[in-house]
């Protein structure tokens, strides 16, 4: 007669067998505007959009820390303000090179800049 617990042992590895692998590159880890503690429900999602792709990118100089300063500010009113300024800036006026940023303002204030206008225009124009 056989076992039961073999027969149990059996059902669970066909079961384990059945369970999907991760996928490579995926994490559980929240989006960054999230991880930097913006509340989310506050934005439309273009902005939501702007903020994940620059939020890793913020270079650690003065200009780079006071636009994370503004962004996790925890006021919306800044966060309108840094956007509005961002289409400002950015939407209407002609597209600028990589090179003229950082000619203007060094590699990488101007490299951020350069960034920057990427992500408003991709996000909020």
């Amino acid at each position: 007669m056989r076992h039961p617990g073999a027969l149990l042992i059996v059902a669970f590895l066909a079961l384990a067998a059945c369970q999907p692998a991760p996928q490579s590159g995926t994490t559980n880890s929240p989006p960054p505007h999230v991880a930097a503690g913006i509340d989310s429900d506050a934005l439309n999602e273009g902005e939501r959009l702007y903020l994940d792709d620059l939020l890793p990118k913020a270079p650690d100089t003065e200009a780079g820390t006071r636009w994370k300063k503004t962004v996790t500010s925890k006021r919306k009113s800044d966060l309108d303000m840094l956007f509005d300024g961002e289409r400002l800036t950015f939407c209407k006026a002609p597209r600028r090179d990589k090179d003229t940023f950082i000619g203007r303002m060094g590699q990488e204030e101007g490299n951020f800049a350069f960034q920057r206008q990427e992500a408003t225009q991709k996000n909020l124009c």
